[in-house]
């Protein structure tokens, strides 16, 4: 069985895994113990046994597949570049195959996505390199999100605390990846939606706030005896050194949690459920952090969270950048998703 400590970004446990060289044919399965730390898949024939395989996963690529629901899902963990960076036509390949699928979607997917190289796709995309190849400050499918709950879910209760579907959460999840225009306005799973953002947030690379203010905001929080109003003035002074992408994202994301908040009465979603659901995706822990040290900093990291969508309105003072629009969704025409047509206030009304 698997072990899995999320927060700290590492995963070990036995799965069964098979080998293949360029072209040849692949090895047999063998269960291996499988552990991954930092950027490293480590391969080991017994739980205390010496390495017999590294892969450093920023070399490779990886894809999750299933050859029918009857039968197991697996990932293929291929070599896309060498040393120097260079594209590798015929690459080794590992197939790891998990006993059971609930822990390999949930756990081990997100992890090694994570760590391995994307090229092209959406998820797991570093901010800086996202902004720099779509010139947008808020990423496409954050401003779908966003723009979609603005009009439809502000209402729904337990809103990004709820999880949805996860065959549906896959299939939006791909269809970014790939480039395919994805209509939400067809469905009537907020949550899923919602959890889509979730899934993002929590597949990025460098957090929304980057690893290298995440001591300063602790130091900063943890000093009990500094006002709210004090600890919001030296927070936005921190906050103000994050690159540009990141920035902007906090911004958006602090704007739309607040006006979820508007509707407590009905979603029961105020700013201390907000910052308990999303506190720990945009204010991650670095990976080398103890999950005893992560105990005591979560309620600091939640409290930080619920004073940034507090004072948003602060942060866009903080820097000088132009605002980000939250463009409310164009109501649909078509008879089967008149779901949007429902007079809910966009996200800035």
């Amino acid at each position: 069985k698997e072990t899995i400590t999320r927060m700290a970004r590492t995963a070990e446990g036995y799965l069964s895994i098979q080998q293949q060289y360029g072209s040849k044919t692949p090895s047999s399965k063998k269960k291996k113990w499988i552990s991954i730390r930092d950027n490293f898949l480590f391969i080991s024939s017994q739980k205390n046994d010496s390495p017999v395989a590294v892969i450093p996963l920023e070399l490779y690529t990886i894809i999750m597949a299933q050859e029918s629901m009857r039968k197991p899902v697996f990932f293929e963990i291929s070599r896309a570049f060498d040393e120097e960076g260079v594209s590798m036509a015929l690459a080794d390949k590992y197939i790891i195959y998990g006993e059971e699928n609930e822990d390999i979607r949930m756990f081990w997917w997100p992890l090694l996505f994570r760590k391995c190289t994307r090229s092209g796709m959406l998820f797991g995309v570093d901010l800086k390199v996202l902004a720099t190849r779509t010139h947008q400050k808020v990423p496409e499918l954050v401003r779908r999100v966003v723009e979609y709950l603005a009009i439809c879910g502000l209402s729904e209760e337990g809103i990004f605390q709820q999880t949805g579907s996860a065959p549906l959460l896959d299939n939006y999840r791909e269809q970014f990846d790939k480039g395919i225009e994805v209509d939400f306005c067809g469905y009537t799973d907020f949550h899923t939606v919602a959890s889509l953002l979730k899934q993002y947030l929590y597949e990025l690379p460098e957090p929304v706030v980057c690893y290298s203010s995440y001591d300063s905001i602790m130091d900063i929080m943890s000093n009990s005896e500094e006002s709210d109003k004090q600890l919001v003035e030296v927070l936005l002074g921190v906050i103000s050194y994050l690159p540009d992408a990141h920035f902007s994202l906090l911004k958006y994301l602090c704007e739309f949690f607040a006006k979820i908040a508007q509707f407590e009465s009905s979603n029961k979603m105020g700013i201390n459920q907000l910052a308990e659901a999303m506190g720990l995706l945009i204010i991650r822990a670095p990976d080398d952090i103890s999950p005893s040290l992560l105990d005591q900093q979560t309620p600091w990291i939640q409290k930080c969270m619920g004073l940034l969508i507090e004072n948003h309105k602060k942060l866009y003072i903080t820097k000088d950048m132009s605002k980000p629009k939250l463009v409310p969704v164009p109501a649909p025409k078509r008879e089967s998703i008149r779901l949007c047509d429902s007079p809910v206030p966009s996200a800035l009304e």
